[in-house]
């Protein structure tokens, strides 16, 4: 599959998403809510290491390091997502 069929795809799934999520209660919201803050918390180290060689590749495409300061994932910005 290549990248362009692969991002259509998650597209439509994110939309499909989007459409169940706005029919649910806020309590299936508020589930939702603290599942994804418990795997943002679980996954940081490994969400900072991944975006590590994702702005490598970035400085290395000449990208400014303004764009990069701000696409950087830290601890404490993912904590921010979550509270």
């Amino acid at each position: 599959m290549n990248i362009k069929d692969y991002m259509s795809g998650l597209g439509q799934q994110a939309k499909a998403a989007g459409r169940e999520l706005s029919r649910a209660d806020s309590g299936k919201k508020n589930s939702a809510l603290l599942a994804i803050a418990e795997q943002l918390t679980s996954q940081t180290d490994y969400l900072v290491a991944e975006n590590a060689k994702d702005l490598q590749a970035g400085k290395e495409k000449g990208l400014d390091a303004p764009l990069l300061e701000r696409l950087e994932l830290t601890p404490a910005r993912i904590e921010a997502m979550i509270v």
